[in-house]
Formats: structure tokens, sequence, C-alpha cells
């Protein structure tokens, strides 16, 4: 992949080198902040908080998003958000998880320009920081902002390698495929990165009022998995009506 990519590849990448995406997470993350949601917004995000909500955590819809709500409910522990409520930190989680994105791009752009243009770094990073759809879903509980997050974490291992050839960076990256699948089906596949969906099976065995299906064996994991129940590359089981059929 790192050479799809293209990277020019030189020196190691130092500490001074990460100073363009900071900047870029410094100007995002109040941004995100300042406008995230103080409450449940729409979508699946009251869904996602009440599965990540319940003691033992929940399932949510297909696949099952088991990487998301095990954050949630890390972040939900937190002493920082103390008497904040569960939806708000949420909230506040995917703003984290968004400028950290943001922050990564900058970086890629940075390293594939042989670290030559700081300004076109930071300006590539803030463009997809600001772009409506980035921004809408980095203000409230959905999944999107951590599977930006991976990526383009993704990308910035991709480049990392391409200089270094480090087989740290190699198998971090590999880490991150398996991480983001257990997040998004737009990511590839690693199983050692697969283990968030244990999760599932485990509060499967017993099932709480409004967890999606029954994880608790192989193949009803493997059905969650592949989204039987909304069909493997849809976003909604709803069946899509288009003017012929309404004719």
């Amino acid at each position: 992949m790192a050479k799809v990519l293209g990277v020019p590849s030189s020196s190691s990448v130092g500490l001074l080198d990460v100073l363009p995406a900071v900047g870029t997470f410094c100007v995002a993350l109040p941004m995100y902040v300042a406008t995230a949601f103080p409450s449940v917004p729409g979508g699946d995000s009251g869904e996602l908080l009440a599965e990540a909500c319940k003691a033992k955590g929940g399932v949510a819809h297909p696949p099952g998003y088991p990487l998301y709500l095990l954050l949630l409910q890390a972040a939900f522990k937190l002493e920082l958000f103390h008497g904040l409520t569960p939806a708000y930190i949420a909230n506040l989680e995917n703003a984290l998880f968004a400028a950290v994105a943001a922050a990564a791009i900058t970086h890629f752009v940075y390293l594939y320009t042989n670290k030559t243009n700081a300004f076109a770094a930071i300006a590539g990073g803030l463009m997809f920081a600001f772009t409506p759809l980035t921004w809408e879903y980095a203000v409230g509980a959905e999944v999107f902002a951590l599977n930006n997050m991976l990526l383009a974490i993704l990308f910035v291992l991709c480049a990392v390698f391409k200089r270094s050839h480090s087989i740290s960076a190699a198998s971090l990256g590999a880490l991150i495929c398996g991480l983001a699948l257990s997040n998004q089906h737009t990511a590839s596949t690693f199983v050692a990165g697969l283990t968030p969906y244990l999760h599932l099976v485990n509060v499967s065995e017993t099932p709480s009022k409004g967890s999606w299906g029954n994880a608790s064996s192989w193949m009803g994991l493997l059905r969650h998995l592949v989204r039987e129940e909304y069909g493997t590359f849809k976003l909604s089981p709803i069946k899509p009506t288009n003017l012929t059929e309404v004719l």
C-alpha cells in the first residue's frame, strides 16, 4: 500500500515533524467541542448510547460496532468526565476522534511532500476537518469519526513504513486494519484487531433488552458481522424504492 501511495522516502520521522499535525489538532478540537451536541443527536446515536450504558455492555445494530461501544464505556468511567451526561461524554469523545483524524491527515500530507510544505499539510488537514460531513459526525455520537481516525492513522503508518521499513510500523498498521474492521466494513482485516468482537460473544450470553441478534455462537456472530439482517452492503434494512417501482 505504501508503494501505491508513492510517499517519498528519505530521513526518519522526528519529534519536530509532528508540529504541523499538533497545530491542526489544536485548531480542530476546540471547534468541535464548542459545537458538540449537548445531548443525544439523531441517527443511530441513541441506540449506540443505550447499548454502551448497559452494565455489561450491549450489542448495537449489525455489524455490532464493538470497538466503538468499548471506547464509549471506557470514557464513561473516566474521572475527567465526572458530572457530565453519557450523551455529552460520547459527543466529546467523537470530537477527539475527529481531531486526531484531521491531525493524522496533516501528518500524512507532510510526509508525502517529503516534509517540505507544512502549510499545505495543515491546510489539507483543516480542509478535511471542516468539510460538512466530517464536522457533522465529529460533534455527535456516531461511528464515522472513529473510522476516519483509524484509516488516517493507517495512512500515516504506510508513509512511515515507506520511509523507514519499520517492522513496528507494519505490525501496528496491520493491527489498525483489524481494529478499523471491527468498527466499519470499509477497512481491511487482521485477526488480532478483531478481538473486540469477542465482547459481543460475551454480552450475548446474558442478553438484555434492546440488544440486537444473538452473537453467543460463532454462526450468530458471523451473521451479525456480515450484517445479514440489514444486507451486507446496505446502510438500511429498508428496501430502497426507485422511480420504476413507484410507477
